[in-house]
């Protein structure tokens, strides 16, 4: 838990407008419903350091040292108020999400990109990816994502990235670590005595446009999501009744490689890499 509590620390570098950490236990951990995952979230509208000093966080903190699951997100905000219902975690239903980037449309929703808008682009997603398929949803997204979330209904972990934005993870033993750059996961693991030998390791890149699942009990699945591409689209901009036909920019270059062909080149060698694998999934994680 301590590598966690520093990774927080850490990563509030990339956002100071709010804070939030997302914990997921089971019956191993003793923190369940009737058998379900117990999973829920703290958060507030200002930087981590004010988060982690709380009250709130020291209310919680047998909950979050007994967790299977830690996510923590520090905001930077671009839309939507900044306050404590637009940090993150953000939850619909049984999905509890962190998002990073920005987003110009999700399917036929279009945002203005006011600086006091009342609803960020990340709510408005984690509420589409509640309703339906979760690649299908993804291929619409037009704009940055870097994202992490659980769905209570399938009691998995997911990731997903474009290449808009950064993120990075690493396995070390029965652990699971990511964040946004990868330095942050080396500097605060080498720092801990009982980890010597994290010097030979490197945190990866996660593959782009693809999405990856994991089962509390570690396995891994991955699928492919289409890319957003530029096409005329129906867009229905939030506040107004009348739908406008546009022409979204397109995010990938006409030459873009093939979509296996990007998921090698990250790793390098030519050949689709799966996930990794852990047995045991306990991802401990600041974003």
């Amino acid at each position: 838990f301590d590598i966690f509590h520093d990774l927080a620390k850490v990563s509030m570098l990339r956002g100071t407008d709010g804070a939030g950490i997302m914990y997921v236990g089971d019956k191993d951990t003793g923190l369940h419903t009737d058998g379900e995952p117990l999973v829920s979230y703290i958060k507030q509208g200002s930087h981590m350091m004010d988060l982690v000093t709380s009250d709130l966080y020291w209310d919680t903190l047998q909950e979050l040292t007994c967790s299977r699951i830690l996510v923590g997100h520090c905001r930077a905000a671009t839309i939507g108020k900044i306050n404590t219902e637009n940090a993150h975690p953000h939850r619909k239903d049984h999905i509890t999400l962190v998002h990073n980037g920005t987003l110009n449309a999700i399917g036929s929703i279009k945002h203005f990109k006011e600086e006091n808008s009342p609803i960020s682009d990340s709510e408005v997603l984690c509420q589409e990816l509640a309703k339906g398929n979760a690649q299908e949803v993804l291929s619409t997204m037009d704009g940055a994502a870097a994202l992490v979330w659980y769905d209570a209904l399938e009691n998995k972990l997911k990731f997903y990235r474009n290449s808009q934005r950064p993120l990075f993870w690493l396995t070390h033993g029965a652990k699971l670590y990511f964040a946004s750059e990868s330095w942050m996961i080396r500097m605060v693991l080498m720092r801990k005595s009982n980890y010597p030998d994290i010097k030979e390791k490197m945190p990866e890149p996660v593959a782009v446009d693809t999405l990856f699942e994991y089962d509390l009990d570690g396995t891994e699945h991955m699928f492919p999501v289409k890319p957003f591409s530029a096409k005329k689209a129906h867009v229905v901009e939030m506040g107004k009744p009348k739908i406008k036909a546009k022409t979204p920019k397109a995010i990938l270059p006409a030459n873009e490689p093939s979509l296996i062909s990007k998921i090698a080149n990250f790793f390098g060698d030519g050949k689709l890499t799966a996930a990794p694998k852990i047995e045991n999934l306990i991802p401990l994680a600041e974003y």
